[in-house]
């Protein structure tokens, strides 16, 4: 019996390599993220302070997570911080667990930067991080992209709705 070997890229996952090395440099960043934000968010967000951050931040179990690409900018009117996340897909079956993904990611980003302006805070507010997902799936994605479409029973999601736009009751 003689052993099959699969045949391995040199480089782990080259794809996610190449668009990473596309968005180092600042004018093909911009230029991709031009073209795939949606206006509302292009309208919001002022594209030319574009900052590339880090790619992994750890959890409150220490374990990394590494988030693609993430880049710091501004809100136009207000000059607050905010963040563009560019989430490289891969994948060639999609998975219904995105929207969950996408939000514990955010949760992590956001942990991170609390921690890290702790010190020296002006305010107790976190900064807007709008995820920005590309993808090479040769399937269309058929699976909902929205985190309320995952919550059950059908009965609690007015519920859930109001969890983060409503105060907590204490």
């Amino acid at each position: 019996m003689t052993d099959k070997k699969t045949k391995k890229s040199p480089i782990d996952k080259p794809h996610d390599m190449l668009i990473r090395r596309l968005l180092e440099n600042e004018s093909n960043a911009l230029d991709i993220i031009d073209a795939y934000l949606p206006k509302e968010v292009k309208a919001l967000f002022d594209l030319t302070c574009l900052e590339r951050q880090p790619d992994t931040y750890v959890d409150a179990q220490h374990r990394a997570h590494a988030v693609d690409v993430l880049f710091k900018t501004r809100c136009k009117n207000t000059g607050e911080e905010a963040y563009i996340w560019v989430l490289i897909e891969q994948q060639r079956n999609p998975d219904v667990w995105m929207p969950l993904r996408i939000f514990c990611s955010i949760a992590v980003i956001w942990d991170n930067l609390r921690k890290k302006t702790k010190s020296h805070a002006k305010s107790v507010k976190i900064p807007l991080i709008y995820p920005l997902i590309i993808s090479n799936s040769s399937k269309p994605y058929t699976h909902s992209l929205t985190l309320r479409d995952l919550i059950e029973p059908e009965e609690a999601k007015p519920l859930f709705d109001k969890l983060f736009t409503t105060p907590m009751q204490m």
